[in-house]
């Protein structure tokens, strides 16, 4: 019997999707290993475990911190389990146990996200690139969600196949009624998620207006909080004179 711990700090984010949905369905096929799911202090309750051989731990560490690198390494040495399971990157370098990461893209390698300080994002980018490739390289095992997300960490840094495996990312059935939106047009664009700045948005709005040359009735919908970024969005596209509604929650633009 092992003791299995799983870093879920990001339990509570659109990645931590992929953490809540991991540790919910691992009680179904595992009721024979211990497992330690750390959290972070705000999410102590948001995850519960039905099953005995599943604990929350509050392992209260910012990702990409200081305090990650010392006082979540001297943390994990503590809790010594057999196996950690990072799902993310982010993690304390200097840990030497068993330990398996999982990397859903190196997004955060790429762009330049203009919402953030040039010089501080440039800074963490470039800290960035050498922390995942320790990681990928350090690491007993990593997962990738994606033939993609394999083949992009490839060719980022050298790793065998035999040490990368793919595992694809599942989806539930709903249990929620879904509510639903009458669109003028019958063909169109969707996206959904956040319009953080190196999303891109402007430019597939600005690709939608060509499109409507060939394809008048063709809608774009964006779907997904309308927080600053989207609102920053909204504004570039009614400067442009892009025709547009607006729900509370939806950003169609028409034509």
């Amino acid at each position: 019997m092992a003791h299995i711990a799983i870093d879920a700090r990001i339990i509570n984010s659109s990645t931590g999707r992929y953490v809540e949905r991991l540790v919910t369905y691992l009680q179904d096929v595992d009721t024979k290993n211990n497992y330690t799911i750390l959290v972070r202090q705000k999410d102590e309750t948001y995850w519960k475990p039905r099953n005995a051989n599943f604990s929350v731990k509050v392992a209260d560490f910012d990702n990409y911190s200081f305090n990650e690198q010392i006082g979540f390494h001297r943390f994990l040495k503590k809790l010594n389990a057999d196996l950690v399971h990072f799902c993310m990157p982010q993690q304390p370098l200097g840990y030497k146990g068993k330990k398996v990461t999982t990397f859903h893209d190196l997004t955060l390698l790429k762009p330049y996200n203009s919402d953030k300080n040039w010089f501080v994002f440039h800074a963490k980018q470039k800290v960035g690139r050498y922390v995942f490739r320790r990681v990928a390289n350090e690491n007993n095992h990593i997962i990738a969600i994606s033939q993609f997300t394999k083949q992009e960490l490839q060719a980022f840094t050298p790793i065998n196949d035999e040490k990368i495996s793919v595992i694809y990312e599942a989806s539930d059935v709903s249990a929620i009624t879904p509510k639903h939106y009458k669109l003028p047009f019958k063909k169109y664009l969707l996206y959904v998620g956040q319009q953080s700045d190196y999303k891109n948005i402007k430019r597939l709005g600005d690709a939608h207006q060509l499109l409507l040359a060939k394809y008048p009735d063709l809608g774009l919908v964006l779907v997904g909080k309308k927080n600053a970024s989207a609102l920053a969005n909204e504004t570039y596209f009614n400067e442009r004179g892009y025709k547009i509604s607006s729900l509370p929650t939806l950003l169609k633009i028409i034509s």
